[in-house]
């Protein structure tokens, strides 16, 4: 593996590894062991629905965690629309 794919891979363990814990075990569980949505709700007791937001939230994160860049501009449009509404 080269070392620039191996930078990234340790990278990406590391911001798995700081989700919270619904969130990581969630991916791990999808991405790395590759259950489906359903079999993940059953295997941890959640409903289909909180898989999903489990789901959705830790790629958040991880899109965040992994680019701070993806974060900020989320922030800004965030802001604008806040400012927008208030008047």
């Amino acid at each position: 593996m080269g070392s620039g794919l191996y930078r990234k891979r340790q990278e990406l363990e590391r911001a798995i590894g700081q989700l919270p814990e619904d969130n990581r075990k969630a991916i791990e569980l999808y991405f790395f062991h590759q259950l489906s949505r359903k079999d993940i709700a059953s295997l941890l007791g959640w409903s289909v629905s909180k898989v999903n937001t489990k789901l959705t939230r830790g790629i958040s994160l991880l899109k965040w965690r992994l680019n701070p860049a993806y974060f900020e501009k989320a922030r800004r449009i965030w802001e604008s629309l806040q400012e927008s509404g208030s008047h």
